[in-house]
């Protein structure tokens, strides 16, 4: 086994299986302990954020770290296995608090109430569709905090938690009643009431029996937040101002709030938000405190939506780590006798010559018996720059700009533009997107490339990239579809009929096939989301398996 497959099984194969693991296990107990059965009472930052940005750093370095160690580093860098633990630590922090919002956001149903007074009946339920309600804007209150942040408190932040009561709709209490002359028949621009349907003054209300009468404790209360950041190092006057000039601006934005029409009410978990939206509701004479105090933040976007791009970017982040970690550890060369070592169970052996700079380097650039994957990635990094470069964007492209550059879609292919199904592959719909395909691409053309030849590699790429977005128009024929994962899905159906047939020596096969269905997995999961084309990537991946499985049988040499 040569350099490079030694330094994959042994330091990035488990470096994988460590974040994967982690970021599984831990999801799935903090699902089940804090947010199914609610086993464990802790504040959200602290499960979703402290514990997942100090859980990777014990793995780390008590037992990834050895496996750094086999490494020869320069003798003039001081504990560079420290420093690569800690890129680790990082590579792994990221999707773990991710994973930990999406399933804080995804675990919880939508449960449709007629009455917010059922909200008592509902337990463990966070989202909340109330048919009929009312929102008593007129007793609002607010808790104000402010609080200095930054590595030198240049930083002075403040919030403004605002809450008012939530009531059945028509039991808003007596006690909010306007206090105003007592007329028989309100003359205009005076209060008229409604008791039963029918026209009162106000003589007939204080008349209503208080027995009767709803509760002044309100069912829920409705909270709004409002937050801003000034430089700490402002004068004491200044500072005042621009508290003032705060509150009056959100003073102003609560005002303009609807009190109808939302789309659903998330109910906020315990927190360091409900501990200030608890405090705003105790500042009234309706708070009560019965053992469970809902706190209802109105949302205006559909349910569908509470996720966002969470989904996704749990894998992009991985994927984003990974690759920044594969490429480091190109550069750094095996210390062979700690290897040998390692692998016979003695770990004081001494080691000699590394592997040099250039090697390493020029396992990324072009060189004979690898120059289509390379090359293929420049390609795509320029069309990406050039509409960088054109005032596209960065992060993300829209569907117009996406079209405008060669993106696939079935109406423009109806008339006779099929060149789109070339130029498609190499569009990318963000940096996201860019980096997670360059990834895989990289990943897969080491090894494969080598074995199927530059020619035969890129014909394998452009036919399976080609068929991969013949299958996206077949099921998504109004849809712009960009990027280069089907042929990349291609490449990778290859390669696994490659590993299954024989191709490759059965001491890579276990190693390489646990990677190549991370890497199909993970991608067919992301396109659950409703983002990613599952259609060109399903479409690509059969394809590349069929034409491996034809050119493990036709192959001249059996042996790579």
């Amino acid at each position: 086994m040569n350099p490079l497959q030694t330094k994959l099984r042994l330091i990035y194969f488990p470096f994988l299986l460590l974040s994967i693991g982690l970021t599984a296990s831990y999801t799935f107990l903090n699902w089940l302990l804090t947010m199914r059965f609610h086993l464990i009472v802790l504040k959200t930052e602290t499960t979703n954020l402290w514990i997942p940005f100090a859980l990777p750093w014990l793995p780390a370095f008590l037992w990834y770290r050895k496996r750094i160690k086999l490494l020869r580093f320069n003798k003039r860098a001081k504990d560079p296995a420290t420093g690569l633990a800690m890129l680790v630590a990082f590579a792994i922090i990221a999707p773990l608090i991710i994973a930990q919002e999406f399933m804080a956001t995804n675990s919880g149903t939508l449960t449709t109430l007629s009455n917010p007074s059922e909200i008592t009946l509902s337990k463990d339920v966070r989202y909340y569709k109330i048919q009929n309600y009312a929102i008593d804007r007129s007793y609002t209150r607010s808790h104000f905090t402010r609080e200095v942040t930054g590595k030198y408190n240049d930083h002075l932040d403040f919030t403004l938690y605002v809450v008012c009561p939530l009531y059945d709709k028509g039991h808003i209490p007596v006690s909010n009643i306007p206090k105003t002359r007592t007329y028989p028949i309100p003359p205009p621009g005076k209060p008229l009431y409604l008791v039963d349907d029918s026209a009162s003054d106000e003589s007939a209300v204080r008349q209503i029996p208080k027995d009767s009468v709803a509760s002044a404790s309100p069912v829920a209360w409705v909270c709004k937040k409002y937050t801003n950041q000034i430089s700490n190092h402002l004068s004491a006057e200044a500072k005042q101002q621009e508290k003032e000039n705060f509150m009056n601006d959100s003073r102003t934005a609560y005002q303009s709030e609807p009190v109808t029409g939302y789309a659903y009410f998330d109910e906020i978990p315990y927190s360091n938000d409900y501990i200030g939206y608890k405090k705003a509701a105790e500042n009234s004479d309706r708070y009560q405190d019965n053992g469970h105090l809902h706190l209802l933040v109105p949302q205006s976007e559909p349910f569908e939506n509470r996720n966002g791009n969470k989904l996704p970017w749990i894998f992009g982040s991985f994927a984003i780590g990974a690759a920044i970690y594969f490429l480091v550890l190109l550069f750094i060369p095996l210390d062979e006798a700690k290897v040998k070592a390692w692998m016979s169970g003695d770990t004081k052996t001494k080691n000699p010559k590394p592997q040099s700079l250039k090697e390493s380097f020029a396992l990324i650039i072009p060189r004979k018996g690898f120059f289509a994957t390379p090359i293929i990635i420049y390609l795509n990094v320029l069309v990406f720059l050039a509409m960088v470069v054109a005032g596209l964007g960065f992060i993300n492209f829209s569907a117009g700009d996406l079209l405008s550059w060669g993106g696939n879609y079935g109406p423009a292919i109806a008339d006779g533009q099929w060149w789109r199904l070339l130029t498609a592959m190499f569009v990318h719909a963000g940096l996201m997107h860019l980096l997670l395909n360059m990834y895989g691409l990289l990943f897969v053309g080491l090894f494969l490339e080598p074995v199927l030849g530059t020619w035969r590699f890129a014909i394998y790429y452009l036919a399976t990239g080609l068929l991969a977005g013949i299958a996206s128009l077949w099921i998504h024929p109004d849809l712009v579809g960009v990027g280069a994962s089907g042929a990349i899905f291609g490449m990778y159906g290859v390669f696994l009929a490659c590993l299954l047939t024989g191709v490759f020596p059965p001491g890579m096969k276990k190693a390489f096939l646990l990677s190549t269905l991370i890497f199909v997995g993970a991608n067919l999961v992301m396109g659950l989301s409703g983002n990613i084309d599952n259609a060109a990537h399903i479409g690509g991946l059969v394809a590349g398996f069929l034409i491996g499985f034809f050119f493990s049988k036709t192959r001249p040499d059996p042996t790579p």
